[in-house]
């Protein structure tokens, strides 16, 4: 079979053709009840590419018969001709600084590079790649860390890709592209990943078309991204489904907070980090959503309002990571502790407002890991007593704050909670002293401790980072 090679234009235009002619043909094999044939695609194969199931076989070395038992579908040939020339649309950049992509690619290849290696006929083979089952056509593409650079243009043969269910391109360079308003025909789209790919301008008002969207991250576009009320308001009124929303460093500057009420139940994890969001948060709403488990809001310095005098539930929270640092929020510690005890495994409100702190009531939060509570004028000891508690405890940060005292020696406590024991059958401390053994990190600075650092502090074995 020869090779015919066309221009970018001709192209595109029969992409085009074929991707509406398929189309048609199948929507006339849905009415006549004979979808289950596929004999639109085999009808297109034999006028377009004289008799494609033979030319799949000699093109890929396959007998027949391991055809039938091919582990992917065939893919559709225009759906492969659009990959090709999205990939082509850009260039490999191997050499862009890993810090580029925060680490994350380090020692992966990017997945583009092994397309060439495979069977050229069937994209649903290709790494990255998704099809379904019985039709064949692209459901998912993962370009993660693909490395991709160059404009990202707005009739990209992307589009073409109409069933793609999940859509992965973090990590790419794309210059400062706007994202492209085309985007909100991927109307049975469920996962939407744009982060670290350097898009820029505003977010457009489309995405709220993606009904069917569960997951949409569009975080760490070099601050140059940017969202308004009216689009924000949009996504989270019409996208009913979305349980994740990503916009860490999205400028959301001229967003009002109230538009927060419109987020959807479903909704379980919300992180908008040093997104410039300030006014008064709907804090009363937010923490009433029934599968929120993760808010992250570090960084709205001009964000306001007061937690949680109004707020009680009556069933338990399923909210596990709150961060709520560098916000002007007045967060009403006892409120806090009574309403997420049972749940918190992360909590962060460094340089916060903290009302009514009472040190003995953290002894309550029995599931907690981490704790950030450095920059907030806290004063008396340290609570050694309720601190030893917390059996889950791995990271404790109380610093820059007044609190006074000397780190306990273990003389001081009950020598059945403090005294260390050796277990000969797993040859490991089976107690630490006044905080629990399994801590890693402990920031302790500027505050008004006086006094020698105890011993018992050096067995801690788990301890990584110590700074007093």
């Amino acid at each position: 079979m020869e090779t015919v090679v066309l221009g970018v234009g001709a192209g595109l235009m029969l992409i085009k053709l074929l991707a509406t002619l398929e189309h048609i043909l199948e929507r006339m094999a849905l009415i006549s009840g004979a979808a289950n044939v596929e004999w639109p695609s085999l009808i297109m194969n034999t006028l377009l590419f004289g008799g494609a199931l033979a030319a799949r076989s000699t093109s890929s070395n396959v007998s027949s018969s391991s055809i039938i038992h091919h582990p992917s579908p065939l893919c559709h040939p225009y759906e492969r001709s659009a990959l090709i020339q999205f990939k082509n649309s850009f260039s490999v950049n191997n050499t862009i600084a890993s810090d580029f992509y925060d680490h994350e690619c380090d020692g992966i290849d990017p997945p583009t590079v092994s397309w060439a290696k495979n069977d050229a006929s069937n994209c649903c083979a290709w790494r990255g790649v998704t099809c379904d089952e019985k039709a064949g056509h692209v459901i998912g593409l993962d370009l993660s860390c693909a490395r991709l650079q160059g404009a990202f243009q707005s009739n990209s043969t992307l589009f073409f890709l109409r069933n793609l269910q999940s859509l992965y391109l973090s990590h790419n360079d794309f210059g400062g592209s706007t994202i492209p308003s085309e985007f909100g025909k991927f109307t049975d789209l469920e996962h939407l990943i744009l982060r670290d790919s350097n898009f820029s301008g505003s977010v457009p008002p489309e995405i709220s078309y993606l009904s069917k969207l569960v997951d949409l991250r569009l975080s760490y576009n070099n601050i140059l991204l940017k969202v308004d009320t009216f689009t924000l308001k949009r996504i989270v009124t019409n996208l009913t489904n979305l349980e994740s929303l990503y916009l860490i460093q999205v400028d959301m500057s001229s967003v009002s907070p109230v538009v927060l009420m419109n987020l959807s139940s479903s909704l379980i994890n919300l992180m908008l980090t040093f997104c410039s969001l300030g006014g008064n948060l709907p804090a009363d709403y937010i923490f009433h959503l029934p599968k929120l488990e993760m808010l992250f809001l570090r960084g709205n310095e001009n964000l306001t309002g007061s937690l949680f005098p109004k707020y009680n539930r009556n069933a338990s929270s399923p909210l596990k990571q709150l961060i709520l640092s560098e916000t002007k929020l007045l967060i009403d510690f006892p409120f806090l502790i009574q309403n997420f005890k049972y749940s918190l495994e992360y909590l962060s409100l460094g340089s916060c407002k903290i009302l009514g702190w009472n040190p003995t009531l953290l002894v309550n939060l029995t599931q907690i890991s981490v704790l950030f509570l450095p920059s907030n004028n806290l004063g008396g000891e340290i609570p050694w007593s309720s601190l030893m508690h917390l059996e889950r405890l791995i990271t404790l940060d109380l610093s820059d704050n007044n609190f006074t005292g000397q780190l306990p020696k273990i003389s001081s406590y009950n020598s059945t909670q403090l005294s260390f024991s050796y277990d000969n059958s797993s040859n490991s401390l089976t107690s630490s002293g006044p905080l629990p053994l399994e801590l890693e990190s402990l920031y302790l600075s500027d505050n008004l401790l006086d006094g020698k650092i105890p011993g018992w502090l050096y067995s801690l074995k788990s301890l990584v980072h110590w700074l007093h």
